[in-house]
């Protein structure tokens, strides 16, 4: 007879390290919400994620192209990424969660992925946007892509 998997409760779970992705939507502050308040229950600390995913070098030259020469030090493909990760930071602060954040370029997946692995995190968080078949079958699902190469605990918080 196969042995049935008992249900693990929260309470349940060691929650030291918790790596929460965000890009800044709203199904995003929702999962940040929810990694908050179990941090915040389990005194552990959140690591969070915000990814870019680099242009490819043409794009970027095409984009510097357009800027008289003396603003080109100044371009920065990561600052919307930053003011996101910034935002979450503050917010955090702001409520006494111990943080850490990190601003990675990969496929957002693999950065939460990897950060996961390097921290050894207790459980991953993401938000689950709600993308139609066809978003999903052309660009991927970002919460699927991180269920489907981890083998750590996974929160996928829904709309």
């Amino acid at each position: 007879m196969a042995s049935v998997g008992r249900k693990r409760h929260v309470q349940d779970m060691k929650l030291d390290k918790i790596v929460i992705g965000t890009d800044g939507s709203d199904n995003a502050q929702r999962a940040l919400e929810a990694a908050a308040q179990l941090a915040t229950m389990a005194g552990g600390v959140l690591h969070v994620v915000c990814a870019h995913d680099p242009s490819p070098p043409h794009e970027v030259a095409d984009a510097l192209r357009h800027l008289p020469h003396d603003f080109w030090s100044m371009y920065d493909p990561a600052s919307a990424q930053r003011e996101v990760l910034d935002k979450a930071a503050a917010g955090l602060a702001e409520r006494g969660v111990e943080h850490v954040e990190h601003l990675v370029e990969k496929h957002p997946a693999h950065a939460i992925l990897d950060v996961a692995d390097e921290v050894d995190a207790d459980l991953i968080v993401v938000g689950n946007r709600g993308v139609g078949w066809t978003a999903r079958f052309t660009r991927g699902s970002v919460s699927s892509r991180v269920a489907a190469h981890t083998h750590r605990s996974i929160l996928i918080v829904h709309e």
